[in-house]
């Protein structure tokens, strides 16, 4: 389980919230997306949710992050060019539909 409870990234070269208040609950087993824009913090959550040590040079944050996984998955914005058939193009066009 993920549980983040007001959690605001702020960058410390400009002092922009790059995520500003956010809370949710991830139960075992739930899948999420964290889609927008380029630059807009969606890495920097990522990485800060695997470990905090990742970002402590450019962001800091504030807030509650409480966390019982011993394992995580994610996909890089860019992916290497994918068979057609394969079992994730397979996965993600059903998703899609």
């Amino acid at each position: 389980m993920l549980q983040i409870r007001h959690l605001t990234i702020t960058h410390l070269k400009d002092f922009k919230n790059m995520v500003n208040d956010l809370s949710l609950t991830v139960n075992t087993g739930d899948k999420i997306a964290i889609i927008g824009e380029e630059g807009n913090g969606k890495s920097t959550l990522l990485k800060l949710l695997m470990n905090d040590a990742l970002v402590s040079d450019y962001v800091s944050y504030t807030g509650e992050i409480q966390k019982s996984y011993n394992r995580y998955a994610y996909l890089p914005q860019s992916l290497l060019k994918m068979k057609e058939n394969s079992p994730l193009t397979t996965i993600f066009l059903e998703m899609w539909k």
